[in-house]
């Protein structure tokens, strides 16, 4: 088993995603690891799917990028599940109590995979580019215990370098980039290592309209639940379901778009 697992990590080295998909499918049909392997189907066809895609030169090159490493991070999230023979986590959950189990690291980038996916849709369904994207120059608030002040500053720049302010507020005029701007930052954590918070985009707009006579605290913990687990994936829903109680360690970062200053 060894050695056919060094051979895949050399395809994944050299780029051969094919040949690793099928020196895996080989490898765990040998050990009748079923669950492994429904993981791998799923993730071959989301690689057949980046395939297509590529070929009828759909794909932005940033796109391209972020697809094919997710993939070769699924590939060897399985095959380190295959070593370890259980789950790992990268989480801490020292913090949560009672029985919770953690999502293993190949759950959470399947996660993080199908949250670039509806992100991607998004984008295309607004006929929006990322190519495109211009870097958007904000005032930015200081607070302090000398007074406020402002400066000048490229949002994307300051979101991502910034790792200690709990909340960020974006102000703007219709049409001024506000919602491509999350979409855009929620990629780019996204493509980042699964290490980082998983950030997810929520759009209030429907919570804005029906729940419009009985906004609360709880409607909107019940809408963004809802919000996140709309898939037709039962792994999505599952994975929802289970995990979002890891809200309380502080492992999602919030990106709320359409939000309108009402009281409760």
């Amino acid at each position: 088993m060894l050695e056919k697992i060094q051979k895949i990590r050399e395809e994944i080295a050299s780029s051969h995603t094919d040949k690793a998909i099928v020196l895996l499918e080989e490898l765990l049909n040998a050990l009748n690891e079923k669950e492994l392997h429904e993981e791998l189907i799923i993730l071959s066809a989301q690689y057949n799917k980046y395939k297509r895609e590529k070929r009828i030169n759909i794909l932005s090159f940033e796109d391209e990028q972020i697809i094919i490493n997710r993939v070769h991070n699924s590939i060897n999230e399985i095959v380190r599940a295959l070593e370890d023979g259980r789950n790992t986590t990268i989480f801490d959950t020292s913090n949560l109590k009672g029985n919770y189990t953690p999502p293993a690291n190949r759950e959470i980038e399947k996660f993080r995979t199908h949250l670039f996916e509806e992100i991607r849709i998004l984008d295309i369904e607004s006929n929006w580019n990322p190519k495109t994207f211009t870097p958007l120059d904000v005032k930015v608030l200081l607070e302090s215990r000398d007074g406020n002040s402002t400066r000048a500053a490229d949002l994307m720049k300051l979101l991502l370098k910034d790792k200690k302010t709990k909340a960020f507020l974006i102000i703007g005029d219709p049409g001024s980039g506000k919602s491509v701007a999350l979409r855009k930052l929620c990629r780019n954590l996204l493509a980042k290592k699964s290490r980082d918070l998983i950030p997810l985009y929520i759009n209030l707009r429907e919570w804005n309209t029906s729940y419009q006579n009985r906004k609360n605290i709880v409607n909107l913990y019940d809408f963004i639940v809802s919000y996140i687990s709309d898939s037709n994936s039962s792994f999505v829903k599952n994975f929802t379901r289970k995990h979002f109680s890891m809200k309380k360690a502080g492992y999602y970062f919030f990106l709320i778009h359409s939000m309108r200053f009402r009281k409760f």
